[in-house]
């Protein structure tokens, strides 16, 4: 029938490739206008290559804009850019490990999880007739006109993906004189029922490819400066104006905050933060004056800032604290960025835990170096 045509995969993955191709060609061609200051100049009101939320001033901006990685690639993308970017890093994952990337498709592609569980369900009770009657030939076949396999399998992106990935191959079969597109389980795989059954165990535990937010490291040297912050846009919920009048409000904050104040107050407050800002900049002064950067959700816990911090520290087995330009020593490990005041961004100082460091000096074994190499390469003016 004209309305089954063959699979689409294949122009499907020749197109992502293009789309990767293309787009490392424009990364290039903006890495070149970069480096000639001239050209970016006189190009820069035709273009329109910078990250989402680029907000332009006489000031530079603390940061470009909010990025994202998947696990399929290191690309960073912007968040407009994070769903099409997802789908071609499945498809290309597709020529690598079919059956997992299939099932990738399934769980992330598919955003009606409902929808998405029946097709579980449904292609769990092919493989489990094929398994209990592997020599009956009507347990080996689907046919893709079949109402129910087009509602419960056929209109979900990826399932008929996977079922060819685990042997099934399409077929045209003459029935009742009338030709009809199968999908037919190899007769090989029908043999190896405990492999099927393995198959479907990819797909019943793949959990859906969650984009990761990018910490965007960035190290710079002591500056005077540190303090001025100049964000995108991507990082609030609210326009500039309304940021403008938060931080008029930064003062009546502090005083309540000195309240009694009760549970439900605190947590309503808490959405209120939370509904404002999306992400917070961190920059950490170190005691040699370098400053460490980076975004996080404001949702984050203060254990992922701690953990980020220490993931980049020589003797990373060392306590530490994290303190406020108020000479506040962040504590509470479990709570949110936003209800430690933190949003939309902040400077902190390090200080290492005192009595642990007065221990290390009269051994004399600290460190001279705070920051791991590798992080101190990255270092740049502010």
């Amino acid at each position: 029938m004209a309305r089954f045509e063959q699979p689409k995969t294949d122009s499907r993955q020749k197109k992502a490739i293009q789309r990767e191709a293309q787009r490392q060609i424009e990364k290039e061609q903006a890495e070149r206008i970069v480096n000639m200051p001239e050209i970016a100049k006189a190009t820069k009101s035709q273009t329109s290559n910078d990250p989402e939320g680029f907000c332009d001033s006489d000031s530079p901006v603390s940061v470009s804009g909010v990025f994202f990685t998947c696990a399929l690639s290191t690309e960073r993308v912007t968040k407009s850019q994070l769903d099409e970017h997802i789908r071609e890093c499945i498809l290309m994952h597709l020529a690598v490990d079919p059956i997992k990337a299939s099932a990738f498709m399934v769980k992330t592609i598919n955003k009606d999880k409902e929808k998405v569980q029946v097709c579980v369900n449904t292609i769990e009770k092919y493989i489990n007739n094929v398994c209990a009657h592997p020599n009956e030939e009507k347990y080996s076949k689907i046919r893709l006109g079949n109402k129910a396999f087009q509602e419960r399998v056929g209109s979900i992106e990826g399932a008929e993906e996977f079922l060819q990935a685990i042997g099934f191959e399409r077929s045209l079969i003459k029935q009742d004189e009338q030709e009809e597109y199968y999908l037919v389980l190899n007769e090989d795989k029908k043999q190896h029922r405990d492999q099927l059954k393995a198959y479907f165990d990819v797909l019943a535990n793949t959990q859906p490819l969650k984009p990761t937010l990018d910490r965007d490291i960035k190290v710079f040297h002591p500056n005077n400066s540190v303090l001025r912050f100049n964000l995108p846009s991507d990082f609030y919920n609210v326009t500039s104006q309304e940021v403008e009048r938060e931080q008029q409000l930064r003062a009546e904050e502090v005083e309540m905050n000195s309240m009694l104040r009760t549970k439900a107050m605190r947590e309503a407050d808490l959405k209120k933060q939370l509904r404002r800002y999306r992400y917070v900049l961190i920059r950490i002064r170190f005691p040699d004056g370098i400053i460490l950067q980076g975004t996080f959700y404001a949702r984050d816990k203060l254990s992922s800032l701690t953990e980020f911090v220490r993931e980049c520290l020589v003797n990373d087995w060392q306590p530490f604290y994290l303190v406020t330009q108020t000479r506040q020593k962040l504590t509470e490990e479990t709570s949110m960025l936003a209800e430690l005041q933190l949003a939309p961004a902040a400077m902190l100082h390090f200080q290492w835990d005192e009595s642990i460091a007065r221990d290390i000096a009269s051994a004399q074994t600290q460190e001279t170096t705070i920051l791991k190499s590798c992080i101190l390469k990255l270092m740049k003016p502010l």
